[in-house]
């Protein structure tokens, strides 16, 4: 009984979060401010892990991250990007892409900044 409301509560979610459909899309070239430039180190954490009879560690290994965090007007977003990070610095400016997805009705549904290619 249990799984069967997990199943139907799933199916809702799915149904009402899935009705939201795009119709139109639009590109616009922006300029966004750099307000947050921030390193962070690479790093290995070790998970211990009952097998039994004993316990392992298991070794999860982080990557190094290059965070750049840019806004336009009431946008913000976090890039994780090496080579941004090494162009720019808290307060200047940059050149991102500004997606707006539309409905039917002509509604503003999806909006977020992207890098260019």
């Amino acid at each position: 009984m249990k799984r069967f409301i997990w199943v139907i509560t799933i199916v809702m979610c799915i149904f009402i979060t899935g009705c939201q459909s795009i119709d139109k899309k639009e590109e616009i070239e922006v300029t966004a401010t750099v307000t947050a430039v921030q390193y962070k180190h690479s790093y290995i954490t070790y998970i211990p892990m009952y097998t039994g009879k004993f316990f392992t560690n298991i070794t999860q290994f982080h990557p190094e991250q290059y965070l750049v965090t840019v806004a336009y007007d009431d946008l913000s977003k976090t890039f994780d990007d090496e080579t941004l990070y090494k162009k720019v610095k808290k307060g200047d400016k940059v050149e991102l892409i500004l997606y707006n997805g539309y409905d039917k009705e002509g509604n503003l549904v999806e909006q977020y900044l992207c890098l260019p290619e």
